[in-house]
Protein backbone atom coordinates (compact mmCIF):
# COMPACT_ATOMS: atom_id res chain seq x y z
CA UNK A 1 0.00 0.00 0.00
CA UNK A 2 1.38 3.42 -0.86
CA UNK A 3 1.82 6.07 1.93
CA UNK A 4 0.96 9.46 1.78
CA UNK A 5 4.44 10.85 0.64
CA UNK A 6 4.89 8.28 -2.27
CA UNK A 7 1.85 9.76 -3.89
CA UNK A 8 2.02 12.86 -6.34
CA UNK A 9 0.25 15.06 -6.02
CA UNK A 10 2.01 16.98 -9.43
CA UNK A 11 0.62 14.05 -11.36
CA UNK A 12 -2.80 13.52 -9.31
CA UNK A 13 -4.66 16.30 -9.97
CA UNK A 14 -3.65 17.80 -12.80
CA UNK A 15 -7.06 16.94 -14.09
CA UNK A 16 -10.59 17.79 -13.19
CA UNK A 17 -14.00 16.37 -14.27
CA UNK A 18 -15.51 17.90 -17.33
CA UNK A 19 -18.23 20.04 -16.78
CA UNK A 20 -20.89 17.29 -17.79
CA UNK A 21 -19.44 15.04 -15.28
CA UNK A 22 -19.22 16.96 -12.66
CA UNK A 23 -22.96 18.10 -13.14
CA UNK A 24 -23.73 14.93 -12.74
CA UNK A 25 -22.54 14.43 -9.46
CA UNK A 26 -23.33 17.81 -8.16
CA UNK A 27 -27.23 16.67 -8.99
CA UNK A 28 -26.29 13.62 -6.65
CA UNK A 29 -26.28 15.66 -3.66
CA UNK A 30 -28.43 18.28 -5.28
CA UNK A 31 -31.42 15.68 -5.04
CA UNK A 32 -30.32 14.23 -1.80
CA UNK A 33 -32.24 16.37 1.13
CA UNK A 34 -31.57 14.65 3.69
CA UNK A 35 -28.02 14.90 3.20
CA UNK A 36 -28.57 18.39 2.51
CA UNK A 37 -30.76 19.12 5.82
CA UNK A 38 -28.09 16.79 7.75
CA UNK A 39 -25.13 19.43 6.52
CA UNK A 40 -26.43 22.46 6.84
CA UNK A 41 -27.56 21.57 10.83
CA UNK A 42 -23.68 21.37 11.21
CA UNK A 43 -22.07 24.60 12.45
CA UNK A 44 -18.66 23.00 11.27
CA UNK A 45 -18.08 23.60 7.82
CA UNK A 46 -18.74 20.65 5.55
CA UNK A 47 -17.66 19.76 1.93
CA UNK A 48 -17.94 16.86 -0.30
CA UNK A 49 -15.40 16.54 -3.24
CA UNK A 50 -15.11 14.07 -6.30
CA UNK A 51 -12.37 11.64 -6.71
CA UNK A 52 -10.53 14.96 -8.70
CA UNK A 53 -10.66 16.74 -5.24
CA UNK A 54 -13.27 19.14 -6.72
CA UNK A 55 -16.33 20.18 -4.46
CA UNK A 56 -19.89 18.78 -5.58
CA UNK A 57 -21.02 19.84 -2.02
CA UNK A 58 -20.72 22.60 0.86
CA UNK A 59 -22.94 23.50 3.78
CA UNK A 60 -24.44 26.98 4.61
CA UNK A 61 -21.60 27.89 7.43
CA UNK A 62 -18.84 27.48 4.51
CA UNK A 63 -20.83 29.78 2.36
CA UNK A 64 -21.45 32.34 4.61
CA UNK A 65 -17.86 31.92 6.17
CA UNK A 66 -16.71 32.45 2.42
CA UNK A 67 -19.61 35.24 1.63
CA UNK A 68 -20.36 34.22 -1.49
CA UNK A 69 -23.98 34.11 -2.91
CA UNK A 70 -24.26 30.47 -3.13
CA UNK A 71 -23.44 27.09 -3.12
CA UNK A 72 -22.64 27.27 -7.27
CA UNK A 73 -19.57 29.53 -6.68
CA UNK A 74 -17.83 26.92 -5.15
CA UNK A 75 -19.21 23.92 -7.29
CA UNK A 76 -16.19 22.85 -9.01
CA UNK A 77 -13.70 24.07 -7.02
CA UNK A 78 -10.91 22.77 -4.75
CA UNK A 79 -10.48 23.00 -0.88
CA UNK A 80 -7.46 25.76 -1.05
CA UNK A 81 -8.79 27.62 -4.13
CA UNK A 82 -12.22 28.20 -2.23
CA UNK A 83 -10.07 29.37 0.78
CA UNK A 84 -7.32 31.55 -1.80
CA UNK A 85 -4.49 29.32 -0.44
CA UNK A 86 -1.17 30.87 -1.68
CA UNK A 87 0.13 27.97 -2.78
CA UNK A 88 -3.09 26.98 -5.09
CA UNK A 89 -2.72 30.50 -6.29
CA UNK A 90 0.75 30.38 -7.32
CA UNK A 91 0.36 26.92 -9.58
CA UNK A 92 -0.83 27.36 -12.88
CA UNK A 93 -2.94 23.80 -12.62
CA UNK A 94 -4.64 24.90 -9.20
CA UNK A 95 -4.98 23.12 -5.45
CA UNK A 96 -2.99 19.92 -5.12
CA UNK A 97 -0.51 20.73 -7.85
CA UNK A 98 2.27 22.57 -6.02
CA UNK A 99 4.87 21.37 -4.39
CA UNK A 100 4.11 22.20 -0.84
CA UNK A 101 0.64 20.27 -1.46
CA UNK A 102 2.21 17.46 -0.36
CA UNK A 103 2.33 18.93 2.95
CA UNK A 104 -0.92 20.00 3.27
CA UNK A 105 -3.08 18.56 5.89
CA UNK A 106 -5.75 18.81 3.77
CA UNK A 107 -4.50 16.30 0.92
CA UNK A 108 -2.85 14.10 3.98
CA UNK A 109 -6.65 13.47 4.83
CA UNK A 110 -7.84 13.13 1.23
CA UNK A 111 -5.41 10.50 0.46
CA UNK A 112 -5.77 8.88 3.74
CA UNK A 113 -9.42 8.18 3.30
CA UNK A 114 -8.81 6.76 -0.01
CA UNK A 115 -6.15 4.37 1.45
CA UNK A 116 -9.34 3.04 3.34
CA UNK A 117 -8.41 5.72 6.57
CA UNK A 118 -10.58 7.87 8.48
CA UNK A 119 -8.25 11.26 7.69
CA UNK A 120 -7.91 13.14 10.34
CA UNK A 121 -5.20 16.68 10.17
CA UNK A 122 -4.72 20.23 10.78
CA UNK A 123 -4.17 22.09 8.13
CA UNK A 124 -2.21 25.85 7.62
CA UNK A 125 -3.29 28.07 5.11
CA UNK A 126 -1.86 31.10 4.19
CA UNK A 127 -4.57 32.95 2.34
CA UNK A 128 -4.02 35.53 -0.14
CA UNK A 129 -2.38 38.51 -0.84
CA UNK A 130 -2.33 40.10 2.99
CA UNK A 131 -1.16 36.35 4.05
CA UNK A 132 -4.04 35.76 6.90
CA UNK A 133 -3.50 32.81 8.36
CA UNK A 134 -6.25 30.20 8.52
CA UNK A 135 -5.87 27.09 11.09
CA UNK A 136 -8.31 23.76 10.03
CA UNK A 137 -9.16 20.65 11.89
CA UNK A 138 -10.15 18.23 9.37
CA UNK A 139 -12.04 15.09 9.45
CA UNK A 140 -12.45 13.23 6.47
CA UNK A 141 -14.16 10.13 5.19
CA UNK A 142 -15.82 7.96 1.96
CA UNK A 143 -19.14 7.75 1.20
CA UNK A 144 -20.67 5.79 -1.58
CA UNK A 145 -23.61 6.95 -3.33
CA UNK A 146 -24.65 5.22 -6.94
CA UNK A 147 -21.78 3.21 -6.09
CA UNK A 148 -19.48 6.12 -6.97
CA UNK A 149 -17.07 7.40 -3.90
CA UNK A 150 -17.11 10.54 -2.93
CA UNK A 151 -14.72 12.23 0.07
CA UNK A 152 -16.56 14.17 3.08
CA UNK A 153 -14.56 16.63 4.83
CA UNK A 154 -15.59 18.24 8.35
CA UNK A 155 -13.43 20.85 9.08
CA UNK A 156 -13.29 23.38 12.34
CA UNK A 157 -12.21 26.96 12.01
CA UNK A 158 -9.54 26.43 15.14
CA UNK A 159 -7.85 30.00 13.84
CA UNK A 160 -8.79 32.19 17.16
CA UNK A 161 -7.64 29.37 19.51
CA UNK A 162 -4.25 28.47 17.60
CA UNK A 163 -3.33 31.94 17.02
CA UNK A 164 -3.57 32.84 21.08
CA UNK A 165 -1.63 29.62 21.98
CA UNK A 166 1.22 30.77 19.35
CA UNK A 167 1.73 34.24 20.74
CA UNK A 168 1.91 33.11 24.07
CA UNK A 169 4.84 30.30 22.78
CA UNK A 170 6.16 33.05 20.90
CA UNK A 171 6.86 35.11 23.82
CA UNK A 172 8.12 32.82 26.34
CA UNK A 173 10.39 31.23 22.99
CA UNK A 174 11.57 35.09 23.28
CA UNK A 175 11.69 35.41 26.88
CA UNK A 176 13.96 32.24 27.03
CA UNK A 177 15.96 33.87 24.60
CA UNK A 178 17.00 36.73 26.28
CA UNK A 179 17.19 34.83 29.94
CA UNK A 180 19.70 32.30 28.01
CA UNK A 181 21.64 35.39 26.87
CA UNK A 182 21.44 36.98 31.00
CA UNK A 183 23.09 33.44 32.29
CA UNK A 184 25.79 33.52 29.89
CA UNK A 185 26.78 36.76 31.37
CA UNK A 186 26.00 35.85 35.42
CA UNK A 187 28.15 33.39 34.62
CA UNK A 188 31.15 35.15 33.63
CA UNK A 189 30.58 37.24 36.46
CA UNK A 190 30.80 34.43 39.11
CA UNK A 191 34.54 34.08 38.52
CA UNK A 192 34.96 37.82 37.22
CA UNK A 193 38.17 39.29 39.11
CA UNK A 194 37.11 43.06 40.33
CA UNK A 195 38.61 44.89 37.41
CA UNK A 196 36.61 42.74 35.12
CA UNK A 197 33.21 43.10 36.21
CA UNK A 198 32.81 47.03 35.17
CA UNK A 199 33.04 45.48 31.41
CA UNK A 200 29.77 43.38 31.83
CA UNK A 201 27.79 45.58 33.83
CA UNK A 202 26.42 47.75 31.12
CA UNK A 203 25.12 44.59 28.82
CA UNK A 204 23.93 43.04 32.09
CA UNK A 205 21.91 46.08 32.43
CA UNK A 206 20.79 45.97 29.14
CA UNK A 207 19.79 42.61 28.92
CA UNK A 208 17.71 42.96 32.34
CA UNK A 209 16.12 45.95 30.80
CA UNK A 210 15.05 43.95 27.19
CA UNK A 211 13.72 40.94 29.44
CA UNK A 212 11.26 43.93 31.34
CA UNK A 213 10.38 45.29 27.67
CA UNK A 214 9.46 41.98 26.35
CA UNK A 215 7.03 40.99 28.99
CA UNK A 216 5.41 44.97 28.94
CA UNK A 217 5.47 43.97 25.00
CA UNK A 218 3.35 40.22 25.59
CA UNK A 219 0.96 42.19 27.70
CA UNK A 220 0.40 44.72 24.86
CA UNK A 221 -0.07 41.78 22.28
CA UNK A 222 -2.38 39.72 24.59
CA UNK A 223 -4.65 43.18 25.27
CA UNK A 224 -5.03 43.84 21.39
CA UNK A 225 -8.37 43.37 21.36
CA UNK A 226 -9.56 43.56 17.29
CA UNK A 227 -6.58 43.28 16.69
CA UNK A 228 -5.29 47.14 17.72
CA UNK A 229 -1.66 47.07 19.20
CA UNK A 230 0.08 50.62 20.26
CA UNK A 231 3.47 50.97 18.72
CA UNK A 232 6.05 52.70 20.28
CA UNK A 233 7.92 54.58 18.04
CA UNK A 234 11.77 55.58 19.28
CA UNK A 235 14.78 57.16 17.03
CA UNK A 236 17.51 53.92 16.41
CA UNK A 237 20.64 53.88 15.44
CA UNK A 238 20.80 50.72 12.86
CA UNK A 239 25.13 49.54 13.69
CA UNK A 240 24.89 50.22 17.37
CA UNK A 241 21.70 48.14 17.70
CA UNK A 242 22.80 45.46 15.41
CA UNK A 243 26.08 45.65 17.82
CA UNK A 244 23.93 45.73 21.08
CA UNK A 245 22.46 42.40 19.88
CA UNK A 246 25.07 40.56 19.08
CA UNK A 247 27.08 41.37 22.20
CA UNK A 248 24.11 39.90 23.90
CA UNK A 249 24.37 36.88 22.08
CA UNK A 250 28.17 36.30 22.12
CA UNK A 251 27.59 34.83 25.57
CA UNK A 252 24.09 32.86 25.16
CA UNK A 253 24.75 29.59 24.80
CA UNK A 254 23.82 28.95 21.39
CA UNK A 255 26.75 31.24 20.74
CA UNK A 256 29.56 29.37 22.39
CA UNK A 257 32.69 29.02 20.13
CA UNK A 258 30.83 31.20 17.59
CA UNK A 259 31.55 34.92 16.32
CA UNK A 260 29.07 37.11 15.67
CA UNK A 261 30.52 40.46 13.44
CA UNK A 262 28.80 43.38 12.02
CA UNK A 263 29.69 43.77 8.14
CA UNK A 264 32.39 46.12 7.04
CA UNK A 265 29.87 47.04 4.48
CA UNK A 266 27.12 47.96 6.97
CA UNK A 267 25.63 51.25 6.88
CA UNK A 268 25.30 53.61 10.31
CA UNK A 269 21.72 55.15 9.48
CA UNK A 270 18.50 56.77 12.12
CA UNK A 271 15.54 55.00 11.60
CA UNK A 272 12.42 55.16 13.51
CA UNK A 273 10.65 51.91 14.62
CA UNK A 274 9.15 49.91 18.01
CA UNK A 275 12.88 49.13 19.79
CA UNK A 276 10.99 46.01 21.66
CA UNK A 277 9.42 44.26 18.46
CA UNK A 278 12.30 45.41 15.98
CA UNK A 279 14.82 43.73 18.86
CA UNK A 280 12.90 40.74 19.08
CA UNK A 281 12.66 40.41 15.43
CA UNK A 282 16.72 40.52 14.85
CA UNK A 283 17.21 38.71 18.03
CA UNK A 284 15.11 35.55 16.50
CA UNK A 285 17.10 35.58 13.66
CA UNK A 286 20.44 35.77 14.85
CA UNK A 287 19.66 32.76 17.73
CA UNK A 288 18.23 30.70 14.51
CA UNK A 289 21.67 31.35 12.83
CA UNK A 290 23.90 30.39 15.41
CA UNK A 291 21.74 27.40 16.70
CA UNK A 292 22.33 26.31 12.99
CA UNK A 293 25.88 27.09 12.68
CA UNK A 294 29.02 24.88 13.54
CA UNK A 295 31.94 25.51 15.75
CA UNK A 296 34.34 28.58 14.88
CA UNK A 297 31.40 29.02 12.32
CA UNK A 298 30.55 33.19 11.72
CA UNK A 299 27.34 35.18 12.10
CA UNK A 300 27.22 37.98 10.30
CA UNK A 301 24.67 41.15 10.80
CA UNK A 302 24.25 43.68 8.03
CA UNK A 303 22.40 47.01 6.98
CA UNK A 304 22.04 49.12 4.28
CA UNK A 305 19.59 51.36 2.71
CA UNK A 306 17.71 50.08 -0.33
CA UNK A 307 14.96 51.69 -2.59
CA UNK A 308 12.01 49.97 -0.84
CA UNK A 309 13.63 50.55 2.47
CA UNK A 310 16.33 49.67 5.11
CA UNK A 311 17.23 45.98 5.12
CA UNK A 312 18.55 44.62 8.05
CA UNK A 313 20.12 40.75 7.38
CA UNK A 314 21.68 37.99 9.14
CA UNK A 315 23.64 35.52 7.47
CA UNK A 316 24.97 32.61 8.46
CA UNK A 317 26.84 29.36 6.55
CA UNK A 318 24.18 26.57 7.09
CA UNK A 319 21.98 25.65 4.26
CA UNK A 320 18.22 24.77 5.40
CA UNK A 321 17.04 21.70 3.87
CA UNK A 322 14.46 22.17 0.76
CA UNK A 323 11.41 20.88 2.60
CA UNK A 324 12.27 22.79 5.42
CA UNK A 325 12.77 25.75 3.54
CA UNK A 326 8.68 25.27 2.32
CA UNK A 327 7.38 25.70 5.41
CA UNK A 328 10.27 27.97 7.63
CA UNK A 329 7.56 30.53 8.20
CA UNK A 330 4.40 28.78 9.31
CA UNK A 331 3.10 29.54 13.14
CA UNK A 332 2.53 25.38 12.93
CA UNK A 333 5.45 24.06 11.59
CA UNK A 334 8.89 22.89 13.57
CA UNK A 335 11.75 21.23 13.35
CA UNK A 336 12.13 21.29 17.27
CA UNK A 337 9.56 19.79 18.55
CA UNK A 338 6.01 21.01 20.40
CA UNK A 339 6.15 24.54 21.87
CA UNK A 340 9.88 24.98 19.96
CA UNK A 341 10.76 26.29 16.68
CA UNK A 342 8.64 29.93 16.32
CA UNK A 343 11.71 32.10 15.81
CA UNK A 344 10.75 32.28 12.25
CA UNK A 345 6.97 32.56 12.62
CA UNK A 346 7.93 35.44 15.38
CA UNK A 347 9.95 37.47 12.83
CA UNK A 348 7.41 36.96 10.20
CA UNK A 349 4.32 38.02 13.13
CA UNK A 350 6.23 40.83 13.89
CA UNK A 351 7.82 42.59 11.00
CA UNK A 352 4.59 42.05 8.84
CA UNK A 353 1.75 42.43 10.76
CA UNK A 354 3.62 44.99 13.41
CA UNK A 355 6.64 46.78 11.92
CA UNK A 356 4.91 47.39 8.48
CA UNK A 357 8.05 45.55 7.28
CA UNK A 358 9.02 42.50 4.69
CA UNK A 359 10.68 39.24 5.23
CA UNK A 360 12.28 37.18 3.16
CA UNK A 361 14.64 34.62 3.13
CA UNK A 362 17.89 32.73 0.30
CA UNK A 363 19.43 29.31 1.35
CA UNK A 364 21.55 27.77 -1.06
CA UNK A 365 25.05 25.92 -0.94
CA UNK A 366 26.72 29.36 -2.81
CA UNK A 367 25.72 31.68 -0.32
CA UNK A 368 24.59 29.79 2.79
CA UNK A 369 21.58 31.17 4.75
CA UNK A 370 20.64 34.36 4.44
CA UNK A 371 17.02 36.38 6.44
CA UNK A 372 16.49 40.07 5.53
CA UNK A 373 13.66 42.40 6.35
CA UNK A 374 12.97 45.33 5.10
CA UNK A 375 11.35 48.43 7.15
CA UNK A 376 10.31 51.96 6.82
CA UNK A 377 12.67 55.05 7.81
CA UNK A 378 9.71 55.90 9.60
CA UNK A 379 7.27 53.78 10.87
CA UNK A 380 5.26 56.85 11.80
CA UNK A 381 5.17 58.34 8.19
CA UNK A 382 3.53 54.81 7.25
CA UNK A 383 0.40 53.30 6.50
CA UNK A 384 -1.48 53.19 9.94
CA UNK A 385 -3.97 50.89 9.05
CA UNK A 386 -2.51 47.85 7.18
CA UNK A 387 -4.16 44.09 6.68
CA UNK A 388 -7.54 44.75 8.94
CA UNK A 389 -5.09 45.66 12.16
CA UNK A 390 -5.34 49.40 13.32
CA UNK A 391 -1.97 50.80 14.79
CA UNK A 392 -2.00 53.63 17.16
CA UNK A 393 1.32 55.85 17.18
CA UNK A 394 3.08 57.34 20.22
CA UNK A 395 6.32 58.34 20.84
CA UNK A 396 8.53 57.31 24.00
CA UNK A 397 12.14 57.71 25.04
CA UNK A 398 14.15 54.80 26.92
Amino acid sequence: MATVQEISVNDRFIHRSNSKELERQVGVFSNNKQLEIFGNAISDFMIVTNSQWQIVFANESLIKYLAVPSLDDLLGMRIGEVFFCNSSIKSSLGCGTAETCNLCGAYKAFVSTEQGFLGEQECNITSGSEHKNIDLRIKSTLITIEEEQFTIFVMTDITDSNQQKVLERVFFHDLANSIGSLLGYAELMKNAKPNELEQFRYVFFEITQNISDEIIAQQQLTAAENHVLEVQSVVLHSRSLLSSIAEMYQYHVVGKGKSIVIDRSAEDFVFVTDDVLFRRVISNLVKNALEASGAHDVVTLGCIRKNQGLEFSVHNNAVIPNDVQLQVFKRSFSTKGVGRGLGTYSVKLLTEEYLNGVVSFNSNQRIGTVFSIIVPENIKQHSREKKGMILAFSSTSK
